[in-house]
């Protein structure tokens, strides 16, 4: 094959992938939208920049709760994290959709060395956490055991 019919052939498949991708997803929008996300976000760090600034912390997302609004999301690396910052929504979200942001993130990490998220502190919420939590706080973290262990933890 010369050179030429070769660069037309990928510039086709390109094409054509670049085509099934737009039709492919225009099918499948959401009816929600995701709470508003600032600008500024770099491909790596996301937001990180913003945060790493001389002025703490809390006072960086009140001034983006401030421009964004009361519920806003934030890239920190490559996860979107969820910002609350006004008391009624918070209440929302802990008392009417508890269910809702109980789960942890799910890492690949967490998957492969922990025997497929067998870890209790990377498991999703449900009857295995239940269960597990019940055995630590009457187990491994009752006062007797606390005890047993104090000369190693001074």
């Amino acid at each position: 094959m010369n050179v030429l019919a070769m660069g037309s052939f990928f510039l086709g498949l390109a094409l054509l992938c670049i085509i099934w991708r737009v039709l492919s997803t225009s099918h499948k929008r959401n009816k929600t939208l995701p709470p508003p996300e600032p600008s500024g976000a770099w491909p790596l760090i996301g937001h990180m920049r913003i945060l790493n600034s001389q002025i703490p912390i809390f006072r960086a997302l009140g001034d983006l709760a401030d421009k964004q609004g009361p519920v806003f999301s934030i890239r920190l690396g490559m996860r979107r994290t969820l910002v609350i910052s006004s008391w009624e929504s918070v209440k929302e979200c802990l008392k009417t959709n508890d269910r809702n942001f109980l789960n942890r993130p799910s890492f690949a990490a967490s998957k492969y060395m922990g025997h497929d998220d067998a870890f209790f502190g990377f498991h999703p919420y449900g009857e295995y956490w239940l269960k597990m939590r019940k055995i630590v706080t009457q187990e491994l973290l009752s006062n007797h055991r606390l005890q047993l262990v104090i000369d190693l933890r001074a």
